[in-house]
């Protein structure tokens, strides 16, 4: 689990598989089940630790190759809080956070986990 170099989703976490591989059909049951439970030990941790009245959480691979979630905190304040994500543009939503507000949110999901 790491967060987000990009903060405009105050609590913003990826969930990366352990093993490279591009699809879930590649892994084995086991790991399969693996991913799943931390998927949901990080929403808890994430939900706990922000308190947002959502959750996104999102498996694409269009672009990255690799196995990951993308866990979103949602809130009241959001842009657009009933649309997805992707719509609010890409310059703002991926601007990367302070070094220090990084550091406080990874600090805040370590003790949830």
């Amino acid at each position: 689990m790491v967060i987000g170099d990009s903060q405009y989703f105050n609590g913003y976490a990826l969930l990366l598989n352990k093993r490279h591989v591009e699809s879930m059909l590649e892994l084995s049951w086991l790991e399969k089940f693996r991913f799943l439970r931390d998927l949901l030990r990080v929403y808890r941790a994430v939900f706990s630790a922000f308190k947002p009245i959502r959750l996104n959480v999102e498996l694409l691979g269009n672009t990255d190759h690799h196995l990951h979630w993308h866990i979103f905190p949602r809130y009241h304040t959001d842009t657009h809080p009933k649309k997805v994500v992707w719509v609010i543009d890409g310059v703002l939503r991926n601007k990367k956070a302070s070094h220090s507000l990084v550091q406080k949110n990874k600090n805040k999901l370590k003790r949830e986990l």
